[in-house]
């Protein structure tokens, strides 16, 4: 079975050659995707249309239209790879036709949902109240679940995605090294929680639109929330450049959290619901002040404010 590093070498081979630089993170998430998909089905998958179709759109895995869009994506970039530097294959060209037009026809269906403002069953379950939260919160840590108690803690104050699971916990001292060394924070790799005496921030160059926005830095300003992150950096014994959770992929918080969550309140809630919650229970005065709040989470999310808006002020999804 073809690995990973040949994956990635044919996905950033097709993208150059059809004029497009892409960001390492670009390239090993989307092979990981690759490789996902083949290991469910099949060696060269992507030339197998029908195979390709019955494993995205299998009810086992449940996909969203955005997730299934994205894996026809990366079907389509490993055809046109097999197109333009393989020896010949045969009906290549309705091969990639057949994946242009599940994308097109799957766009179409976002675009319109969205417009429509429309939210599945599963998406209205997971509308609850903040309190609930935190009682699965303190749930968390009754049940000496501290660490997952700590990701929610801190997805109610800041809106990450499940990258909050890979942060590195590094002293700030030797953050401020490291970032001079790799010469400057546009060339880091990793999401890292900074800690010095008198301040606190996070760093993410790990994260599903780092092509877009680059490093994204976030002070970590709630007091409350500082003290417990400290507090849990003592009682774990983390040395700088430690990883402060253990979870090696975001899929492995996303599943974490969503068996917890159903396990203590009868409800799967993922990262992306719980940042929706404490998103739209924001809690602000005017409309210049929702215009700050919006602006800055985008911000640090990494993504349009036009979606925040959408998720703040009406009942749209959150994007993974």
């Amino acid at each position: 079975m073809m690995d990973i590093s040949e994956i990635e070498t044919r996905y950033r081979a097709i993208k150059e050659k059809q004029g497009r630089t892409v960001k390492d993170n670009t390239v090993k998430n989307n092979a990981k995707m690759i490789k996902k998909i083949v290991a469910g089905t099949k060696e060269k998958v992507w030339l197998d249309a029908s195979a390709t179709e019955e494993w995205v759109e299998s009810p086992t895995n449940s996909f969203s239209k955005t997730t299934k869009r994205n894996y026809y994506s990366v079907m389509l970039a490993m055809a046109n790879w097999e197109k333009e530097f393989s020896d010949g294959v045969d009906m290549i060209d309705e091969i990639i036709d057949g994946y242009v037009t599940k994308i097109k026809d799957l766009e179409k269906q976002i675009v319109a949902d969205k417009q429509a403002r429309k939210v599945s069953d599963k998406k209205m379950e997971q509308q609850v109240a903040p309190d609930m939260i935190y009682d699965i919160i303190q749930g968390l840590r009754e049940n000496k679940h501290y660490i997952e108690a700590l990701i929610m803690d801190i997805l109610m104050k800041y809106p990450y995605r499940a990258e909050v699971g890979t942060l590195h916990y590094m002293k700030l001292m030797d953050y401020k090294k490291m970032v001079k060394n790799v010469g400057g924070i546009k060339n880091l790799q990793k999401n890292y929680m900074v800690v010095g005496s008198n301040k606190m921030f996070v760093s993410r160059s790990d994260y599903k639109t780092f092509a877009t926005y680059g490093t994204i830095l976030n002070d970590i300003n709630d007091k409350q929330l500082a003290k417990k992150i400290r507090k849990f950096i003592k009682d774990n014994n983390l040395s700088s450049g430690m990883s402060m959770f253990g979870f090696s992929s975001n899929q492995e918080l996303s599943r974490r959290l969503a068996y917890l969550t159903n396990k203590i309140a009868g409800i799967s809630l993922g990262p992306a619901a719980i940042v929706k919650i404490q998103l739209s229970n924001h809690k602000l005065t005017d409309m210049a002040e929702v215009a700050d709040f919006l602006k800055e989470s985008s911000r640090i999310r990494g993504t349009a404010l036009n979606v925040l808006q959408d998720v703040y002020l009406h009942s749209t999804k959150l994007e993974d």
